[in-house]
């Protein structure tokens, strides 16, 4: 492994890590916002891994980061609507009402999960941008391979 993949590799992963629980700790809880960010580190750091040159492992770092920012939130969102149904079930079966801190809770959670949603969409994009302006002058400048005969 070359230097400027393994600096992709702890750079973007730890970047991944970090923002995968940022984004989705809110929504599934502290732990299952950590193995979010583990899985979103692993993926981006494998996605480095399989880089054929040293050019392109930043530019798959920017590309997997950016597919974290996109992906994580409409994860979220999906847990979200977990939580949603759950109280709404409990609320049918004991024959009460949702009381109005449950309906704040959550309020408020699908308020920050649709910021993060927008928020993530448009960052997201931006680095999917970058990463593919990058990849593609990498793979311009890149010399052509020799065929062994």
């Amino acid at each position: 492994m070359s230097g400027p993949k393994l600096t992709a590799m702890i750079l973007f992963g730890a970047l991944a890590l970090v923002f995968g629980f940022i984004l989705s700790a809110t929504i599934v809880g502290a732990f299952g916002g950590f193995l979010t960010g583990l899985i979103a580190a692993a993926g981006v750091c494998a996605l480095i891994w399989f880089a054929d040159l040293e050019k392109l492992a930043f530019a798959r770092g920017f590309l997997g980061l950016g597919a974290v920012f996109i992906v994580v939130p409409i994860v979220g969102l999906a847990g979200l609507g977990e939580q949603v149904s759950e109280v709404a079930v409990q609320a049918l079966e004991t024959g009460e009402s949702v009381t109005e801190d449950e309906f704040g809770a959550i309020a408020i959670t699908s308020i920050f999960a649709s910021a993060g949603l927008v928020l993530g969409m448009i960052i997201g994009l931006i680095l999917i941008l970058i990463g593919g302006l990058m990849h593609s002058r990498a793979r311009k400048s890149a010399p052509p391979p020799i065929n062994p005969q």
